[in-house]
């Protein structure tokens, strides 16, 4: 008796067409091999788009694949095999390059063509015939020599698939053609078990690479996995076949003799990984239930697939090729599967609900982290607790204050040095009308008062003529504007008049404005004429006049200079207001924003270092809370008194809200990882030897 499962995810496009996205072998079983393989869907993710046309015709994709690489390919039974394992490409050959799912990956056509490999060296090579490779091994076994044999197996193997391997894909064409560095050019595992039946046993010899299983089961024993997966600890594979240049891979060659009556099977990762199974108590329980629900190996294969169907979605196939030995009839198996199967519920099932429905484990651990989390969120909303925040205070209080002085002082400088270049400019603009604010300022005695009224009389001489001048050119502008109208009409009327008759065209207008213009426009240019010749009186007034201000001003600020410093620390401090007089707007305007600068410097300065040190020490409160605060609620929560009271009390009334207790699950975890040990010592036993 025998069974194989395959199931592949699939989508089915608009038109009917169903796309198989499998990377696994087709399994295989027949009466000298058993034998499953998983084409790498990760690290072989090469889509290759090359392929010779010939591999989607199915009586050409042998020759397309093996012609001239093998000796001999008209075995039936292998180029049915080779045949049927393409289907799937041939479904898709009118739109394989459709749509990138479409196309194949490279553990497809690793898993394969590989498998074909190992049954052509089994068909044809006479020293792989069960009957001839067993008597050979218990010779070399007599001769002490059987751990050299199996490791020369291994390696002409090794050999003769990657020969093969590179040769096939060569002459399909299938090359690396991933943008990606590192990923594997035909990547697959292989189990494959070659056995010879005895009276009460069975001889297998296993040829493996990669993560794939060789199981056994029988009535004692139950489930036993054979060989360990080659895997680091993190899952990525530490031995598979590929067919890289450069790269390297082993076979691993194992022989066993089993009792009888048995099982063997092998099987890919889609079916023991799945999500459903915790522990491979699951996955027998599944095969020993199916058993029993079905009358004969062909619908336990068909329940088989649809449960991965359902429950093999974590990968993208579930393969298993399955062999029974010694087992009358399917009815003999199904009656010693039904009594391991009580062995099981006795034993395991029974010693603690939802043995195999929850991971206990994993749960304790979940709820340990969820404790974490929990301490976590409690340290978050303590953070605006009153006592706490009073207690972070009070513990970086001498370093804040450090730190806020330091900050303190590198900030002011900066402050400083702006301010005093405000007031430099100030007291540079105090100096040029020095006079006038000290005429403004109330505590100005007589003697200092009269020396600045003389320069301020010069100084009104000036405003007056600036004002004369200021007029003047007021008036030279309305003047021009009334010419200006004055001939726009005049021209106005010649252009209304048409075109002349006679040399005098106005008899009734003879213009009479016209001289009064010319006189106008005679006085403007005069005017301009003065002031480009320097010759306008009331410019040389203003000019004198300002020269006499400017010196006396300079002069005065040279007599008393204490005057200016005086003067300008009176305006900063807003004792003088701003005197107009004698200082056009863009003085007065400068001065201004000085002052304001200075105003505002002073004002920074004031409140810089308390609000530095505010800020100093909610930014050193909230880091000393962030940084121990899980520390010093589990202290205080596991007993620490070292802590004021108000703090224990507000982390104590805060972590009460939020407690969770575990019940009864860690005794739960305990008793479920004790019964999978206990059972893991038979599935485990092969792999330990």
């Amino acid at each position: 008796m025998e069974l194989t499962v395959y199931r592949q995810a699939s989508k089915t496009r608009p038109d009917g067409t169903v796309v198989y996205k499998g990377e696994d072998a087709r399994p295989y079983v027949d009466d000298s091999l058993i034998m499953a393989a998983d084409g790498l869907g990760g690290a072989a993710a090469i889509r290759h788009t090359k392929i010779v046309p010939e591999l989607f015709e199915e009586d050409k994709v042998v020759d397309a694949l093996f012609g001239r690489v093998m000796d001999d390919i008209s075995d039936e039974v292998f180029q049915k095999y080779v045949k049927d394992s393409f289907s799937e490409l041939r479904s898709v050959k009118d739109i394989y390059m459709d749509n990138v799912n479409n196309i194949k990956k490279s553990g497809y056509f690793a898993s394969r063509i590989v498998t074909a490999i190992v049954l052509r060296a089994v068909r044809s090579e006479r020293d792989l015939k069960p009957e001839n490779l067993f008597a050979e091994l218990e010779k070399q076994e007599k001769a002490g020599k059987r751990e050299e044999f199996l490791k020369g197996l291994g390696e002409w193997f090794r050999e003769e698939i990657k020969k093969k391997l590179c040769k096939a894909a060569e002459k399909a064409n299938i090359i690396y053609e991933s943008a990606y560095a590192g990923l594997a050019l035909l990547g697959t595992t292989l189990t494959a078990g070659i056995y010879r039946e005895n009276k009460d046993s069975v001889d297998v010899l296993y040829v493996t690479a990669g993560d794939s299983r060789p199981y056994i089961w029988d009535k004692e024993d139950g489930l036993c996995q054979i060989i360990a997966d080659e895997e680091r600890s993190d899952g990525g594979m530490t031995n598979y076949i590929r067919a890289d240049e450069g790269s390297d891979f082993t076979i691993k060659c194992t022989a066993w003799n089993f009792r009888k009556p048995c099982v063997l099977f092998n099987s890919s990762d889609g079916c023991f990984d799945s999500g459903y199974f915790i522990h491979p108590m699951a996955f027998e329980k599944l095969l020993l239930e199916t058993a029993g629900e079905s009358k004969d190996t062909e619908e336990m294969a068909a329940k088989l697939t649809e449960f991965f169907l359902e429950y093999g979605r974590h990968d993208d196939s579930s393969t298993i090729a399955m062999k029974f030995f010694g087992y009358s009839d399917f009815a003999d198996f199904k009656k010693a599967a039904a009594e391991r199967l009580a062995f099981i519920e006795k034993n395991y099932l029974s010693e603690l609900d939802g043995l195999l429905q929850h991971d206990y484990g994993a749960e304790l651990e979940q709820l340990n982290a969820d404790k974490e989390k929990q301490l976590a969120a409690l340290c978050g909303e303590l953070a605006e607790n009153e006592a706490i925040d009073r207690f972070c205070r009070e513990s970086v209080d001498e370093y804040s204050h450090k730190a806020a002085k330091d900050k303190f002082e590198d900030a002011a400088a900066e402050i400083r040095e702006k301010a005093e270049k405000a007031r430099r400019n100030i007291l540079r603009e105090a100096q040029k009308h020095i006079t006038g604010f000290v005429m403004a300022d109330e505590k100005t005695d007589d003697d200092r008062r009269s020396a600045a009224g003389k320069v301020q009389s010069a100084g009104e001489h000036y405003r007056s003529s600036a004002d004369s001048y200021l007029k003047q050119l007021r008036q030279q502008s309305d003047a021009v504007s009334e010419t200006a109208k004055q001939l726009s009409d005049m021209i106005a009327r010649v252009s209304d008049a048409g075109i002349p008759e006679s040399m005098k065209p106005f008899p009734e207008d003879d213009l009479a404005e016209l001289k009064s213009c010319e006189a106008s426009i005679a006085s403007l240019f005069g005017f301009l004429g003065s002031l480009r010749s320097g010759k306008n009186p009331t410019v040389r007034s203003i000019v004198q006049k300002r020269t006499e201000y400017d010196s006396g001003n300079k002069k005065y600020a040279e007599k008393y200079p204490d005057d200016a410093e005086r003067i300008a620390e009176a305006l900063i401090s807003g004792d003088i207001s701003l005197d107009k007089s004698a200082m056009d707007e863009e003085e007065r305007q400068i001065l201004e924003t000085m002052l304001e600068i200075v105003r505002a410097q002073e004002e920074e300065l004031g409140s810089l270092e308390e609000s530095l040190l505010k800020e100093a020490l909610d930014k050193y409160s909230a880091e000393f809370w962030k940084n121990n605060s899980l520390d010093i609620v589990k202290k205080i929560l596991n007993g620490d008194t070292s802590f004021p009271e108000d703090v224990t009390k507000a982390v104590r009334e805060a972590a009460s809200a939020s407690e969770e207790e575990a019940g009864e699950l860690p005794s739960k975890a305990e008793l479920q990882s004790q019964l999978f040990g206990e059972y893991d010592e038979t599935y485990e036993k092969y792999m330990d030897l």
